[in-house]
């Protein structure tokens, strides 16, 4: 039972963070166009708008809800691995399949997919996890 609320746990962490960071880069860096986020040409259009900072806030952001998520899963199951496992597979698989459904620079997927599996390795590290 401890295995799965600390999975459960650091995955709501890493999503409720993620958000948070994404509504802070928002106010930091508001986009005053309106779009039809169906379409693909519009959201590209708006996506190449966004300033490299704002880009870099999300990169950034997803490395330290990642890293948040796995810390507060370490801390509720200290003896199993899984927890780690969960939530970094589940927070990989949501970048990606972000990446697929939104088109980002590709300067941008491959950033945010290094950030998320060397955060991973950190995370992995710092906090000592073993199998």
């Amino acid at each position: 039972m401890r295995t799965i609320s600390a999975s459960i746990l650091g995955i709501i962490i890493c999503f409720v963070l993620i958000y948070i960071i994404e509504m802070i880069g928002m106010n930091l860096f508001p986009v005053k166009v309106k779009i039809n986020p169906k379409n693909y040409n519009e959201l590209k259009a708006l996506i190449d708008s966004i300033p490299l900072p704002a880009l870099i806030t999300l990169i950034v952001g997803h490395g330290i809800s990642l890293f948040a998520g796995i810390f507060v899963a370490k801390k509720i199951q200290k003896k199993s691995a899984i927890p780690f496992l969960l939530v970094f597979i589940i927070m990989l698989m949501a970048t990606i399949s972000n990446l697929a459904m939104i088109p980002h620079p590709i300067w941008f997927m491959i950033a945010d997919i290094g950030t998320v599996c060397l955060t991973g390795i950190l995370a992995w590290k710092v906090l000592n996890w073993k199998f």
